[in-house]
């Protein structure tokens, strides 16, 4: 008769950490007969999905990143179609798995394949979000950061952190009117060229 394992609270702890073929040897008996409770064979078959399930969605994160080295978390999540905790997740387990590394640019936190160089920005260099809040400067002088964020699909926060750097650098200037500030660019722009007299 089978030695049934469905009484034995520590034998069943036991198997469910066992892989398919140890968990069968340990229920197998003398006269080649298996005693897996179905209650067993159903947890632990949900364990292996889950298991499957999570390498599968880490398997497409850690594809885009090789493929697409510097990608930011945006740009993951709506490649991938995954949602915000999911994503965080993963991109964490890889990390503290030494399958990628992060670095922070700007606001945005850039991830690379772990044997990857990480790009060394200039201290002057501009970011194509400053880039295009410099044009839009340019092109409305005086506007307001929330019009900005409005016109760039921006929240007000990482709004006022790229103001800040353009600030620091000298690109623009920011004059205060009322309860709003208002930007303009300043003479001399990095990477642009001074506009001839006629």
């Amino acid at each position: 008769m089978p030695y049934c394992v469905t009484g034995v609270k520590m034998h069943n702890m036991a198997l469910m950490a066992l892989p398919p073929l140890a968990a069968s040897l340990y229920a197998l008996v003398p006269g080649g007969l298996l005693s897996l409770s179905p209650a067993l064979m159903f947890l632990y078959s949900r364990i292996s999905q889950d298991r499957v399930l999570d390498n599968y969605t880490r398997g497409q994160i850690h594809g885009y990143i090789l493929a697409n080295p510097g990608g930011h978390f945006s740009s993951i999540k709506a490649a991938l179609d995954l949602n915000n905790g999911t994503l965080a997740y993963h991109l964490q387990r890889l990390e503290n798995e030494s399958v990628i590394k992060s670095a922070m640019d700007g606001a945005h936190r850039r991830y690379y394949p772990v044997g990857m160089k990480v790009p060394e920005p200039k201290a002057d260099a501009l970011t194509e979000v400053q880039r295009i809040i410099i044009n839009r400067i340019s092109e409305t002088p005086g506007i307001s950061q929330r019009d900005i964020g409005a016109l760039m699909g921006l929240s007000s926060a990482t709004v006022n952190y790229h103001i800040e750097r353009l600030l620091a650098k000298g690109v623009i200037r920011r004059e205060r009117a009322g309860m709003r500030y208002r930007c303009f660019v300043s003479e001399a722009v990095p990477g642009k060229p001074p506009e001839q007299e006629t």
